[in-house]
């Protein structure tokens, strides 16, 4: 996961209901969550404004 607000990089995780990937930034604490899709997505990277 690419975080814009602070131009990082961050690995997010499956929740444990596993309906979504969950992150939060390092720097300043901004919340990012993804849906899981039943069909998946080609994208191995994601970014966040």
């Amino acid at each position: 996961m690419h975080y814009k607000c602070c131009n990082v990089y961050v690995k997010i995780y499956l929740t444990k209901d596993e309906t979504a990937f969950a992150g939060n930034c390092p720097r300043c604490g901004a919340r990012t969550s993804i849906k899981v899709s039943k069909t998946g997505t080609a994208s191995r990277f994601w970014s966040s404004d």
